[in-house]
């Protein structure tokens, strides 16, 4: 376990501002701004990883992330950057003296994690959000990552089970009426990838900002057909018909008439679906990590300490803890 002097000498090369920006050898800043780091990386285009985004675009010398992330950018936010490095998975970038790579995270579409070498050799890693399957663990000396779900009581049965819940829950209401699947950006397209391998026949429609994030998804290589905006001709005809699925942001308030409905939330644990009522469910999709895959990814990294994001996460000190207890790895959290 790394001593007091060590722990020192990787706070020089990590911070975490309180506003959520992780600083990587003052280089990089990652998922909000930071004044004075010249480089902005976004992991992904949620809106807690786009703090201060109108500042980098005026102040940072570039942003970084990947093209799709650029683009759904634009969308969500109506931004166009324009000083901006878009970077496929695995390709490396040399700053200076420091080698900056993107290694694909499963969370939602174009979401990266970030792998940096200083000029010293040390080896630092952000996750950003990740789940598992799908996100390869960052082999660094210092990990950063997330805590979400960093409570041991945060466990849900296996992504599979989850998926033939929903298959199952699809199967058995299709045919009495059409079917809402509620949300968020990211992870209803990549819900929308496994119905429609699954269910080629049923028509898709969805929600304007839906479809526009939908579009720029399939754009870079999402693997969805037939969809269209409920505002258009084809998306009304198909409403009429009354056979469909509509996929909306779970923040809507629309209201949906006879539709049966369904919820994607990984806040439900120890099963894969809660029944609300007969014409509303629950489905324990998410798109961060449980508390086993939290550990289990850190394990097979193996790094020498593990800063926790405590930002983000209303229990990133449990989880600090946990790591230390069960790994045997120095864990702390930051901002202190």
């Amino acid at each position: 376990m790394l001593g007091e002097h060590d722990v020192q000498s990787v706070l020089r090369k990590v911070m975490i501002t309180r506003s959520g920006a992780i600083i990587i050898d003052n280089t990089l800043s990652c998922d909000a701004h930071a004044d004075g780091i010249p480089l902005r990386v976004v992991t992904h285009a949620h809106s807690d990883h786009l703090i201060g985004i109108t500042h980098s675009v005026r102040r940072c010398r570039y942003i970084i992330a990947t093209p799709l992330t650029l683009d759904l950018i634009n969308v969500l936010k109506g931004i166009r950057i324009y000083r901006k490095v878009g970077i496929n998975y695995g390709v490396p970038i040399k700053i200076n003296d420091s080698l900056i790579m993107l290694k694909r995270a499963k969370h939602i579409p174009g979401a990266a994690q970030v792998y940096y070498e200083g000029p010293n050799g040390i080896t630092i890693g952000y996750t950003g959000d990740f789940k598992i399957p799908g996100t390869e663990p960052l082999e660094v000396d210092i990990l950063i990552t997330e805590a979400t779900y960093g409570h041991p009581m945060y466990v849900r049965p296996p992504p599979t089970v989850i998926e033939n819940t929903l298959y199952d829950l699809i199967k058995r209401n299709i045919r009495n009426g059409p079917i809402t699947i509620l949300g968020y950006h990211g992870k209803l397209q990549e819900v929308m990838e496994l119905i429609r391998k699954e269910f080629p026949e049923i028509p898709f429609i969805a929600t304007k900002r839906v479809y526009e994030v939908t579009k720029v998804a399939i754009k870079h290589g999402l693997r969805i057909s037939d969809i269209w905006s409920v505002e258009s001709p084809e998306g009304k005809e198909i409403k009429a018909y009354g056979y469909y699925i509509l996929f909306d942001h779970m923040l809507s308030r629309r209201r949906r008439g006879n539709s049966m409905n369904i919820y994607l939330s990984g806040w439900l644990f120890g099963r894969p679906a809660r029944k609300i009522n007969p014409r509303e469910y629950v489905v324990a999709f998410s798109d961060h990590a449980d508390f086993k895959q939290l550990i289990n990814y850190i394990r097979e990294s193996r790094p020498r300490i593990v800063i926790i994001d405590g930002t983000r996460s209303s229990c990133a000190s449990i989880f600090a803890h946990e790591v230390t207890k069960r790994l045997g790895i120095r864990s702390i959290v930051l901002p202190w």
